[in-house]
């Protein structure tokens, strides 16, 4: 599948699989702005056919010239993203949560967000402590049903910092 085959299947899995033309979905491809008010609006039936009559209607949707995206209009679409990747069904329970970050800020890992790199739009949506083992940032992480903590956990061997199982690879096996 090419990519962006990939990024028209996950759009449409994040939409619920609702009918989108292809050339909505193209240009949701092309322009992350018009991606964040797809995923804005993908629980009201009636402001999704609004937005896609647009798109559809419109008098050319070529796509010769990229668009060039502000900072905000990133941290935008970055969060409409984050919010459908995070979805009911892959987020963790608030207690779990809880005890993930109570035992992150308690952790010599965590650290600010450099100002370089991805780090310099990111931590304005994802928050400004980030680990200084895996780079992620703190908040969503914890949030995320199937992450792990990279830490392992001094007082209870085998388990990470949240307690999780440490998976055996083959350098500890040997």
């Amino acid at each position: 599948m090419t990519q962006n085959g990939e990024t028209k299947t996950r759009i449409l899995k994040y939409l619920g699989n609702a009918y989108v033309p292809d050339p909505v979905i193209d240009h949701a491809i092309h322009d992350p702005l018009f991606l964040h008010h797809l995923l804005q609006v993908k629980n009201s039936p009636p402001l999704l056919d609004k937005l896609m009559k647009e798109v559809l209607n419109a008098p050319n949707t070529a796509y010769s010239q990229p668009r060039r995206l502000g900072l905000k209009e990133i941290a935008n679409a970055t969060r409409s993203i984050l919010n459908a990747a995070t979805s009911e069904s892959l987020r963790s329970s608030d207690a779990v949560v809880k005890i993930r970050l109570d035992a992150c800020y308690s952790c010599e890992n965590r650290i600010k967000a450099p100002n370089q790199g991805i780090y310099k739009v990111s931590k304005h949506v994802l928050g400004n402590e980030v680990c200084r083992l895996c780079g992620c940032h703190i908040e969503t992480k914890a949030r995320l049903l199937k992450e792990q903590c990279p830490a392992p956990d001094k007082g209870n061997p085998g388990f990470n910092r949240w307690g999780q199982l440490i998976p055996l690879t083959r350098e500890t096996n040997s």
